[in-house]
């Protein structure tokens, strides 16, 4: 129908011997209009997309009281995510993210691989399951075992083209801030311009303890220091499975957590309102 009109609206214009110059302008901003809406549709749709699965992800909020002030984060323990996979028939699998890695040089390596190198934009250390939850598309590497290793690393494909050329990447040492070593396992798509979590690299996060030299970084209940998604399963409804969850974490809670924060509740908050 739009496509008819614009085709007819021009003869229309060229065979009326008058025409109105704001019957032109209302023209003018109705077909702007359009595009405008058709570019918005356009943007909601390049956004995360997880082969259906995106409904069902959800971030864990937490919320406690500090200093008799109610507050949120979207930090967690360590220990929380597999705490909730345990103990939440609802949650099918949980991805843990290393919140530090995108906030200081962790995040920011100087990456190399003999004359190569590259400064990561974005090098995050994620739980193997990220891969699958996520659906990250690999163009060589294993979905399922690519992150199981410590000082396991997955490219983006652009990353691997600056760092490898056209070389197989598959199985080569990368050298993480002229000190670590890390062994490429996989190569995935890049994510899209409009993805919620961007990368250059994603290192395994068993790589953590060597790498950041604290023993319980992903084992402490005290440290807030990973955010974490969950992915519950096709049948679990919302209310029940928050509910539940709410009831299961308050027992979960470090004592020095509950000495801060009293006892802290979760919220999950659909991974698709982020942006």
């Amino acid at each position: 129908m739009l496509t008819e009109y614009l085709k007819t609206s021009p003869l229309r214009i060229h065979n009326e011997k008058k025409f109105s110059p704001v019957g032109l302008v209302r023209l003018a901003i109705t077909i702007v209009m359009i595009i405008a809406v058709v570019l918005y549709l356009k943007l909601e749709l390049s956004y995360d997309s997880f082969d259906g699965k995106e409904d069902r992800i959800y971030r864990v909020i937490v919320e406690g009281n500090l200093n008799g002030k109610t507050s949120q984060t979207a930090l967690t323990p360590a220990t929380l995510g597999p705490f909730l996979e345990r103990r939440s028939p609802q949650v099918e699998r949980v991805a843990r993210l290393y919140a530090p890695a995108a906030l200081t040089s962790m995040g920011r390596p100087d990456l190399r691989f003999g004359r190569n190198s590259l400064r990561a934009g974005r090098f995050i250390f994620v739980d193997p399951t990220f891969l699958e939850m996520f659906s990250l598309e690999m163009t060589a590497g294993n979905l399922k075992t690519a992150l199981d290793s410590p000082f396991a690393a997955v490219l983006s494909v652009s990353a691997a083209e600056k760092l490898f050329g056209s070389r197989d990447p598959l199985g080569k040492t990368l050298i993480y801030g002229n000190r670590f070593h890390f062994t490429v396992t996989g190569v995935v798509k890049d994510p899209s311009v409009y993805a919620t979590i961007g990368f250059d690299c994603l290192g395994s996060m068993s790589s953590l303890p060597d790498l950041t030299g604290d023993s319980d970084v992903v084992t402490s209940g005290r440290k807030f220091n990973f955010y974490t998604f969950t992915l519950l399963k096709t049948n679990a409804g919302f209310d029940e499975t928050q509910e539940r969850i709410r009831d299961e974490v308050s027992g979960f809670w470090d004592p020095a957590v509950r000495d801060m924060a009293g006892n802290p509740t979760i919220d999950l908050e659909p991974f698709r309102d982020h942006h």
